[in-house]
């Protein structure tokens, strides 16, 4: 149970934004991405999906209903597509790491790992699966884990609001609702509301999209916690 608290703590601010991303028009101009705009959910999933890969900071402020002030936090998330890694590097307020795999969820926290294989924890791996499936411009298996609400005000205006609601269980006992509001290809802000009343609110800043990582940051950015660690 500790190390679904645990992962969940993570991964409800793990969506990583893109704003002010140097990305083409999906047409093929070079409109700014700010102002692009999309007028479906298959037209912004499908700019999304062309991320090959990138590194953003981020700062994090989750109300939890039982205290009166915020708990705050910030670090660095990076995202390889090839690979389909994930990881965020929280520095603020105490080191804590969360590395996600096609194989795996693991969390290393005071030097010590927890992890799972695909098959286990399933609350927190649908919750990851579909940040997966944004960032794969899958719409299909995004609209079979939430019912999908994307709205966007008029046809000539960038800005939109994608709002899920989860359909399936465990999931739709613990999440109530996420919230992706932006700008074009920029991510303003990700909400999510809890069933118990918690929020959390994400925003992101320093973008890199496309680069380059080399041998030693995949093994430093996206490391691989022991064998004998793992929570099965």
């Amino acid at each position: 149970m500790r190390f679904v608290n645990v992962c969940l703590a993570s991964v409800l601010g793990l969506w990583p934004a893109i704003p002010g991303v140097p990305l083409q028009d999906p047409a093929g101009g070079d409109e700014s991405p700010a102002t692009l705009s999309f007028r479906s959910l298959k037209e912004l999933l499908t700019a999304f999906g062309k991320v090959k890969s990138f590194s953003a900071a981020f700062a994090e402020e989750k109300q939890i209903e039982l205290l009166l002030k915020p708990i705050q936090s910030r670090g660095v998330v990076y995202y390889h597509a090839a690979g389909q890694d994930f990881a965020r590097h929280v520095v603020a307020p105490f080191p804590h790491l969360l590395v996600v795999d096609p194989e795996q969820v693991a969390v290393r926290e005071e030097g010590k790992w927890m992890s799972t294989n695909k098959g286990g924890q399933p609350v927190v791996r649908q919750f990851l699966a579909s940040f997966l499936k944004i960032l794969q411009g899958d719409s299909k298996g995004l609209q079979e884990l939430y019912v999908v609400d994307f709205s966007a005000p008029e046809a000539e205006n960038p800005l939109w609001t994608l709002a899920l609601t989860p359909r399936r269980s465990p999931m739709n006992k613990i999440i109530t609702s996420v919230t992706l509001s932006g700008r074009g290809l920029e991510v303003a802000a990700m909400r999510v509301l809890e069933a118990c009343g918690d929020r959390t609110v994400t925003t992101f800043s320093k973008v890199q999209v496309d680069r380059e990582f080399t041998e030693k940051e995949m093994a430093q950015l996206f490391p691989k916690p022991p064998a004998v660690d793992r929570d099965r």
